[in-house]
Order: structure tokens, then sequence, then C-alpha cells
């Protein structure tokens, strides 16, 4: 049928305290969840996809599962989450004019006590059947969230919009990554940004080389600014220049790889540098393999990852003050060097003239992250090829798995 109708009742019943029959009165709680969808079919003017959703939660009803999705608090923009009855709504309309082309839009609303959200989100998806048809591959969402929190006094918008394209029509595959956020959440009485506020913006143009041998190659190059708050307004703080540059090799007897290296430098506004920000370069190696021999009974995942980077090392300074304000004291130049050594200063209570300051130097030093794991899972029913028998009944029940990482 194109008209599909759903309805869902849930309810629950928790007692704190089940040896007092006292305040037993708001144990129980229920929450509906109603749908309907309706997809009419047309072969002169395309298909379309409508969707209607409502949903009632009592603020008493404790589910004994998660009932919201991962991102739930993100696509509402929940910042404090409230125990009150929540009200949500949402419609959603796509229309397929052409076959592999889709276009969809949608709007919500949602309110927990004294917050409320209104969301808005369209798409538009462009899926060619095959490399032959000329056409490009096309990902493109945009949404946009105002929030309103009257009892924390907040109000926020935010804006988000991510596209990825690739166009398989030639020799090579040029691709294209663009990312982009503006968020503010002010404080609705005095109408100020707060520290939630940022905003960025990622473009990644690349390309992937033909595959030779079973292995392919790719490379992407890109730029993303970022803006976060700073004396009550959005400013520039950083540029980054992005490289990555990517190695695949595809199932070649039992083994399969890749090998992607990124390289990142950030480089800090003026601003932002004043006030002891240092630039920094990642170098960031990640390997993975996999080798499933003998029919994958047994099969192994290592992983590699390494990144390198230069930061501040953190240096421990002694600075003067006004006698009485400090908790160091200076012994004098016990060794004489004529260089005030950490060993010569002694923690006191009342008479201390000097404090200890913890501050990052001007030159930066090399720092190594590394983290590798090795999995192997033997599954010795695998190792027979022919059909079903007693003896593959018999190895099924003795896998094995074992796991070992290192961080470092």
């Amino acid at each position: 049928a194109d008209l599909t109708l759903e309805g869902e009742v849930g309810v629950s019943a928790l007692d704190r305290n089940r040896s007092s029959d006292f305040d037993d009165g708001d144990n129980s709680g229920a929450a509906y969840n109603l749908t309907a969808n309706w997809k009419p079919r047309s072969a002169r003017i395309g298909d379309f996809d409508l969707a209607l959703r409502y949903r009632d939660v009592d603020a008493r009803f404790q589910p004994i599962d998660r009932i919201n999705d991962i991102e739930f608090n993100r696509k509402w923009d929940i910042a404090t989450p409230a125990v009150a009855r929540e009200r949500m709504t949402e419609g959603r309309a796509a229309y397929m004019p052409w076959q592999h082309t889709r276009i969809s839009g949608g709007a919500g609303s949602i309110s927990r006590g004294e917050f409320s959200s209104l969301r808005l989100d369209g798409g538009l998806q462009l899926q060619p059947a095959s490399a032959d048809s000329g056409l490009p591959k096309l990902d493109y969402g945009i949404e946009y969230i105002d929030s309103e929190d009257a009892q924390a006094g907040i109000h926020g918008s935010w804006l988000r919009q991510l596209a990825a394209a690739e166009y398989r029509g030639g020799l090579f595959t040029p691709r294209l990554r663009f990312e982009q956020e503006h968020r503010e959440s002010r404080d609705t009485p005095t109408d100020t940004l707060r520290l939630e506020s940022q905003s960025f913006v990622d473009v990644r143009p690349g390309i992937v080389f033909p595959s030779i041998w079973n292995m392919t190659f790719s490379a992407d190059v890109g730029m993303r600014v970022e803006d976060v708050l700073l004396g009550g307004s959005l400013e520039r703080q950083s540029t980054d220049i992005l490289q990555q540059y990517g190695w695949q090799l595809r199932s070649w007897k039992d083994l399969s790889s890749e090998v992607t290296v990124t390289v990142r430098d950030r480089r800090f506004s003026a601003l932002f540098a004043s006030r002891g920000n240092k630039d920094l370069q990642t170098i960031l190696t990640r390997a993975q393999t996999r080798y499933a021999p003998l029919n994958g009974g047994v099969q192994t995942d290592l992983l590699y990852e390494v990144s390198t980077e230069r930061t501040s090392r953190l240096q421990r300074v002694f600075l003067n003050v006004p006698y009485g304000q400090g908790n160091y004291e200076y012994l004098g130049d016990l060794n004489d060097n004529g260089v005030q050594d950490e060993e010569e200063f002694e923690l006191t209570r009342y008479e201390g003239d000097y404090v200890l300051l913890t501050l990052p130097t001007d030159e930066l030093f090399p720092v190594i992250d590394l983290k590798s794991s090795l999995r192997l899972r033997l599954r010795p029913e695998r190792f027979l090829r022919s059909g079903a028998s007693p003896w593959t009944d018999a190895l099924r029940a003795f896998p094995s798995e074992s796991l070992t990482g290192t961080e470092e």
C-alpha cells in the first residue's frame, strides 16, 4: 500500500523505594510514538516520499534502553537536559524526479519544559548508476537549528553544511569535500555570545588515481579556517593547511591493507599568537592491515598509528613578588654557577617572596604519540574446506580471539 501508519506505546513503572508506599503517585510514565508514511508512485512525474512523526514522552517515563540516537542532542541543539514532558513533531518530504536523483527536505520542532527548538534541513543526492553516465556523484546536506532555553536564558542558532562530490568519468577521479558550521549561542538578557559559539569552513579538493594491481592511490589538499569567541565576538583563530595521501591494497591473496599519511600545518592569527598560541605541524601515519589465510580460519588485524608534532616545552619559572606574598624563598646561589636553579628555592608558609609559574618556551620540541594493536582470531571449522560434517560442528565450538595493544 502507498500509505503506512504505525503506532507505538510504552509504559514504565519505577519505584525508587519499594519498601515504602509513600509518594508512589509518580512511579508510572508513558510514551507515545506515531508515524505516517505515504509513497505515491508515478511513472510520469517521479516518486514521492512523505513522512510525519509525532512523539510524546512523559517526564516520569523511564526507558529500559536508549530511545534517542547518539546525535540527538546535537540534532536539536540541546545543551542542558531537563526532566520534563517532551513533545516532538517532524515532517519529511523527498522527491525523485529521475532515477538516482533525490531531493529532500524536512522540518521539525521539539519542546521539553522551558526548552524549545525548531529545525529545518534539506539535501540533494545524485548517485549515477555507472561511471559511463557522465554525471558526477553528489551528496549535499544543509540544516539550521533555532533553539531557546528560557530557564537558562540562552538563545542559539546553528547552521551546518556538508557536501561531497566526485566525478568518475575520466582516467582520474577528482573529488571535493566541503564542510561549514556557524554557531552562535547568546545569553538572552545581555545578548552576548557564549563560549560554545564557533565557526569554521573546511574545503578539501582531491584526486584518486587509477587502480594498478589492486592498488589505489589518492591525494587531498585542503584548508580549514576557524573562528572562536574572543572579546565578545567571533575572531579568526587559525588557518590550517591539510595534506592527506592514501594507499589501499584490495584483497590480494588473503591480504588487504590501507595506509594514510596526513600532514597538518596550523598557523595562528597574530591576535591569538600574541596570547601565547604557537604554530604547530602535525604528521599522522595510520596503517591498517588484514591477513586472513586458510579460508578465513586465521584472521589477523594490525593497526599502527603514529603522530609527530612540534610543541612548546613547559618550563618552571620563579617570579619575584613582594615579601610575604609568595610561597617560595630563595636560598642563594648554592652551587656558585650564577644561575637561580630550581633546587635553590624552598617552600615557606609566611616569608616567601617568589611564586612558581609554569610557562611554555619559545622553542618547539618534537613529540611522538604511538598507538598499535594486534588482533588474532581463530575459527578452526574453516580449516576444513568440505561441507557440513560432525568435525565442522565440533570445531565450531572452539573459536578463540586475542587482542594486544600498545600506547606510548
